[in-house]
C-alpha cells in the first residue's frame, strides 16, 4: 500500500501525471494546484462481501442465505509544497474546494476508462508550521463498484434489445422511451421492458385494463413546437402551417386571455419565433407598456370544454439582479367572464437573486415558493383530475384540492411573456414547446420518459412522475448480468407514430 514515489519528477501543468493521479469531476488536481502530487492510493482493489448465513444447531458450518458488498473506502496519499505560508494556505483552500463535491466522479490515471463515485469522509490534518507536507484523505463510495466512464446505449431490433454485457457484476440500467416530436396522431397508455428472467418494468397503465380503444381514445388537445420555419403569421394571430407536420395546427390568438400574478397583469405587445435552441423558441418582439407586469400573450381556445387534462410545457427563464419580469401559463374557463382554473406564475419584481413561483387554483393564489436564480430551462406540468390539481415545477410537485371545480373544465390555454414597469427586462424569457391531452395517464408527441432502475424513479419530460410506477415492477432484480442480455419492449398506442426505446447503462466491476 505504501511505496516509494519520486516526488521530484512532474509538476503542476505537466503532461506527465503520477500513475495514480486522481481526477475529480473531470479535474486532475495536479493540473490546477502547483506543488500538489498524488503519492499513492489504497482501497481500489479487492473488496470482500458480507455473508448472510444461518447458524445450524446440529450440523457443521452455516446455511448460506445471501451476500452483500459494503461501502468502499478509497484513500489518497498526497504531497503539497508551497514557497510561502500564504501560498500554501491558498493552495490548500483550492484543494478543499475540489474535494468538497458530493458523490463525485473519481477517475484514476492508471485506469482512465473506469470510475468510482464517492464523497470525502475523512482527512488527515497536516503537520502545523510547514509549507511542505504529506497527508491523506479518504472517499466513501456508498456504491462499492466501479463503472465504465462511457455510457453505452442499446436499441431494439424487432422489439428485442440485445446487450452483450462485459461487466463483472450486475448493473442497473436506465430505460428510456422517446416519442416523435412531430405528427398529428399517436397517444400511448403504457410502456414495458421485460428481460429473459421474466422481470418487468411497466411505465404507466397502472390499471392494466385501461387500454386505448375507439371509445376511450385520448386526444392531443394542443401540441406546439415553436419552430420558425413552419410558422405562418396572420395579422395578430399566429398558427402552424397545415402543409407541414410540425404540430396540430393550433391557432394562437394574440393578447386575448386573462392572467393573474402578485401584481396587475396587462397583455400587450407582440411575439415572434426565433431559431434559438434546438427547434426555436417563442419570444417577445415587443412588451408594449404598463406600470406593472405587461407583455405579449398567446392563447388557444379549445373546441370543447375539458374537465380532466395534463398540460406540460418548457420555458427558459434567467435574470440578473436588476432585471424584472414574468412568465405565466394559465388554463381558463370562458363563460360570462374568464375564470382562471389553474395557473403557474414565475415572477421577479425586485432586485434580488431569487424568483417567486405562484400556483393559482380557481382564481386564488394557493402557494408561493421561492427559487434561487438562475432557473434556466424549466420543465413544468399542470394536471387536473376532478377536484385535484397538481403542479410540477423545477423538480417539485404540489397538490391542491377544490371541490367547487371538480366538474368544471377549461376552454382556453394561454401564456404571457412579461416585463415589469420600465425596469430592465429579463435576460431570457421564452417558451419552447407545449402539449396537452385530455387523459393525464397517457403519453403523446414529444414526451420523453426515463426510468432509472437503480433508484426506481420515473421521469417524464424531466419531471418526477411516481404515479407512472406500477406496484408489481421488478426494480431490484431488473439488472444487466454478465453475458448476453435480451430485453423485450412493448407498448399500447394508437396512431402511426412509433415510440423509440433505448437502454442506457454503464458496465460495473468489482
Amino acid at each position: 500500500m505504501y511505496r516509494f514515489t519520486d516526488t521530484i519528477e512532474g509538476y503542476a501543468g505537466s503532461t506527465q501525471l503520477p500513475a495514480e493521479a486522481l481526477q475529480i469531476n473531470g479535474i486532475f488536481i495536479e493540473n490546477v494546484i502547483e506543488g500538489y502530487r498524488t503519492l499513492y492510493t489504497s482501497g481500489r482493489e479487492m473488496i470482500a462481501p458480507e455473508i448472510n448465513a444461518l447458524e445450524l444447531l446440529k450440523r457443521h458450518g452455516q446455511r448460506y442465505r445471501s451476500r452483500r458488498y459494503p461501502a468502499r473506502v478509497i484513500t489518497v496519499g498526497f504531497q503539497l509544497i508551497a514557497p510561502t505560508p500564504e501560498e500554501f494556505r491558498e493552495r490548500f483552500n483550492i484543494l478543499n474546494g475540489i474535494l468538497y463535491a458530493e458523490e463525485a466522479q473519481l477517475i484514476f490515471a492508471d485506469e482512465p476508462d473506469k470510475c468510482f463515485y464517492g464523497t470525502l469522509s475523512s482527512a488527515e490534518s497536516p503537520e502545523p508550521g510547514k509549507n511542505s507536507i504529506t497527508g491523506e484523505f479518504s472517499f466513501t463510495c456508498s456504491d462499492p463498484f466501479k463503472y465504465s466512464v462511457e455510457e453505452l446505449t442499446a436499441e431494439p431490433v424487432n422489439g428485442i434489445i440485445s446487450i452483450p454485457y462485459t461487466g463483472t457484476v450486475e448493473a442497473w440500467p436506465v430505460l428510456q422511451v422517446d416519442f416523435p416530436k412531430y405528427g398529428r396522431d399517436g397517444v400511448c397508455t403504457y410502456l414495458a421492458f421485460s428481460d429473459s428472467d421474466g422481470d418487468t418494468i411497466q411505465i404507466g397503465g397502472v390499471d392494466t385494463d385501461d387500454f386505448i380503444d375507439d371509445s376511450t381514445q385520448a386526444d392531443n388537445l394542443i401540441y406546439e413546437f415553436f419552430y420558425s420555419l413552419s410558422r405562418i403569421y396572420c395579422a395578430d394571430d399566429i398558427y402552424c402551417s397545415n402543409s407541414l407536420p410540425c404540430c396540430l395546427s393550433t391557432e394562437w390568438a394574440n393578447n386575448d386571455c386573462a392572467f393573474i400574478a402578485s401584481d396587475e397583469v396587462v397583455p400587450s405587445g407582440s411575439v415572434t419565433v426565433t431559431e434559438e435552441g434546438p427547434d426555436g423558441r417563442l419570444v417577445a418582439s415587443s412588451y408594449g407598456s404598463g406600470s406593472h407586469f405587461h407583455g405579449p400573450s398567446i392563447s388557444a381556445t379549445l373546441t370543447e370544454e375539458v374537465t380532466d387534462f395534463e398540460f406540460a410545457f418548457q420555458n427558459y427563464f434567467s435574470a440578473g439582479i436588476e432585471e424584472k419580469g414574468t412568465f405565466i401559463a394559465t388554463l381558463n374557463k370562458v363563460a360570462d367572464s374568464e375564470t382562471i382554473i389553474a395557473s403557474l406564475v414565475i415572477e421577479k419584481k425586485a432586485e434580488q437573486r431569487t424568483v417567486d413561483v405562484l400556483m393559482v387554483v380557481n382564481d386564488d393564489i394557493r402557494k408561493t415558493i421561492t427559487f434561487n436564480l438562475p432557473l434556466s430551462e424549466v420543465s413544468s406540468r399542470i394536471a387536473k383530475d376532478g377536484s385535484r390539481v397538481e403542479f410540477t415545477v423545477n423538480g417539485s410537485t404540489y397538490v391542491f384540492y377544490d371541490d367547487s371545480i371538480a366538474d368544471v373544465g377549461i376552454t382556453k390555454a394561454g401564456f404571457l411573456l412579461g416585463a415589469y414597469s420600465t425596469d430592465q427586462n429579463l435576460t431570457t424569457n421564452t417558451l419552447e414547446w407545449v402539449s396537452m391531452t385530455n387523459d393525464p395517464g397517457t403519453f403523446t408527441l414529444n414526451d420523453s420518459v426515463i426510468a432509472d432502475c437503480r433508484s426506481a424513479a420515473i421521469k417524464m419530460n424531466n419531471i418526477n412522475r411516481p404515479a407512472l410506477d406500477v406496484i408489481s415492477n421488478d426494480w431490484e432484480s431488473f439488472t444487466l448480468k454478465p453475458g448476453v442480455n435480451q430485453i423485450r419492449t412493448s407498448y399500447k398506442a394508437t396512431g402511426t407514430k412509433v415510440p423509440k426505446f433505448k437502454v442506457k447503462y454503464r458496465e460495473a466491476y468489482l
